[in-house]
């Protein structure tokens, strides 16, 4: 009985939020990731991203999970004066549990970054893609192969053993960000995702998807005299008739000073953090950097034990995260 609760409550909370994008706890360890002005952003040429995240974990047997992976890469900041050409790839795979509903997402993000001096950079940028969600019937149980009894898998459910679609996805947006030699930084952006509302049904059902538009912002602050850094953020998500507000700060403690004119010796940082996600969790995590990695995970503690049964588990995030410069030669970083 316990089992049937949760799946109807798990159902029920799917429905109502079923065109609302992927969560990430750890969103601004890749703002590319959702705002595609913010691509080939940072002081490297190249980073290579990938992210895990599980959520439910004491809900269902098998929880929702979603994995992402990101390439980036500047191209023209050698030749161009004014700033330089951004691109990359994203791929974002999402599954929904034993309901397997799959979804695919593949996008290329494309801008162009408006060097304006040596510490302040503007961007904007769109991102063509596509999306591609299937569910298999086969996992499911339907009133035709009701006996009397019990459900039998045997018997003919007269539904389709496979849906898929594909449809046209297309974002865009703009991204400020200023840095200062010790080694401060701000940045804000403004993003708009699902423009062309791509339908979202299966088969003739028609589901417009809910156009998302998004707000964040993210500071480092070099506090003068200590080995450590206060670094703020906020993220503001609404789509339709949702809402979803993170905000909160991490403290990067100073492990190894790192050049602040040449790339031969990289700063190291450790770093502890807490962000509360709006009616819903806290989020704590953790993020070690250097030698051009970073990885990270958090943790989110369910403060609404009532809505799903979870135990307070809402879900665990994992990141890694590597960047690096075309060679050694280059004479200044930000």
């Amino acid at each position: 009985m316990k089992k049937i609760q949760i799946a109807l409550t798990l159902l029920l909370f799917t429905q109502v939020h079923a065109q609302q994008d992927f969560h990430s706890s750890l969103w601004y360890s890749s703002p590319s990731l959702l705002n595609p002005a913010a691509t080939a952003t940072m002081d490297e040429d190249y980073t290579l991203f990938t992210n895990y995240r599980a959520q439910w974990l004491t809900a269902l047997d098998l929880p929702f999970r979603t994995n992402q992976l990101s390439a980036e890469m500047k191209m023209g900041n050698e030749k161009l004066n004014s700033g330089w050409f951004g691109t990359g790839v994203h791929f974002t795979n999402d599954a929904t549990g034993d309901t397997k509903i799959m979804t695919n997402a593949v996008s290329i993000p494309i801008n162009y970054v408006f060097e304006m001096s040596d510490d302040r950079l503007f961007s904007i940028g769109f991102k063509p893609g596509v999306i591609n969600r299937s569910v298999n019937t086969d996992f499911q149980t339907w009133d035709n192969q009701w006996n009397g009894v019990s459900f039998d898998n045997t018997l003919l459910s007269y539904e389709s053993s496979a849906r898929n679609y594909t449809r046209i996805d297309v974002g865009a947006g703009m991204y400020y960000k200023k840095m200062w030699r010790n080694r401060s930084k701000f940045d804000i952006g403004l993003a708009a995702n699902h423009l062309n509302a791509p339908n979202a049904g299966f088969q003739t059902i028609i589901s417009q998807t809910y156009r998302q538009y998004l707000f964040h912002t993210s500071a480092s602050i070099a506090l003068k005299n200590y080995r450590f850094m206060l670094s703020p953020q906020i993220i503001a998500f609404f789509q339709g008739p949702n809402r979803d507000i993170i905000f909160g700060s991490s403290i990067d403690f100073l492990l190894k000073e790192g050049s602040t004119r040449t790339t031969f010796r990289q700063q190291q940082t450790f770093g502890v953090g807490l962000n509360y996600r709006m009616n819903d969790a806290l989020i704590v995590s953790m993020m070690l950097k250097m030698n051009g990695f970073q990885i990270g995970m958090s943790y989110d503690a369910a403060l609404n034990v009532n809505r799903v049964p979870t135990k307070t588990v809402g879900a665990v995030e994992v990141f890694l995260k590597y960047s690096w410069y075309k060679g050694q030669k280059r004479r200044f970083i930000h």
